[in-house]
């Protein structure tokens, strides 16, 4: 029979586990013989238990051996073939843009770097880590092969810092190819010999 052996406390660790049970009183037991009677126990208890009651009774079902789940089962793959015209919904920042799955192939530098895309539904949406305003610049040179920046810009450390962490040697050559960044890049240059 399970005595009533209980975990209470007031830290903060422990008032985040209590706010995901709903109750100070979380019981115990001292061996695995006494498990049968924690899951009686659980049973008689409310819905706050039931996450708890849930784990123990995938913890103590037995386990079918992978080889015979391998050998009973009937098992394809599933083959999804997208159109170059599909068009891929694509999360950076906080910015959603929507592109042809085209435009995102033709430098594949971006799709294989997996320090910065991943999918988030295979062929259907893709989360960038990056800055959303400055993805459109990429994107732009994604579709046209150039790169097009308004003339008043002036976010030139972070556009080459952006650029840099996509790893898209094209896009690196177009950036040093363009006049504007040239100069700036000089002014840096310039700045950094005069300041000390």
């Amino acid at each position: 029979m399970i005595k009533n052996t209980y975990i209470s406390g007031k830290s903060f660790s422990f008032s985040v586990q209590r706010n995901w049970l709903g109750t100070c009183r979380l019981p115990l037991t001292r061996n695995m013989s006494e498990l049968p009677h924690l899951c009686t126990y659980l049973d008689q208890m409310d819905l706050i238990y039931e996450p708890m009651k849930d784990a123990l009774k995938r913890f103590l079902n037995p386990k079918m051996p992978t080889d015979s789940l391998i050998k009973n089962a009937e098992w394809a793959a599933e083959i999804t073939a997208f159109s170059l015209h599909h068009i891929v919904k694509v999360y950076v920042g906080s910015h959603w843009y929507a592109t042809y799955l085209q435009t995102l192939l033709k430098f594949p530098e971006l799709l294989s770097n997996c320090k910065k895309v991943y999918w988030i539904a295979y062929g259907q949406s893709l989360l960038i880590h990056g800055d959303g305003k400055m993805f459109r610049h990429v994107l732009n040179f994604l579709r046209l092969g150039k790169l097009y920046l308004p003339s008043e810009f002036k976010e030139w450390s972070l556009l080459c810092q952006e650029v840099i962490e996509y790893q898209i040697p094209s896009l690196l050559e177009a950036l040093d190819q363009y006049d504007t960044y040239r100069l700036w890049v000089q002014q840096q240059e310039v700045q950094h010999v005069a300041s000390p």
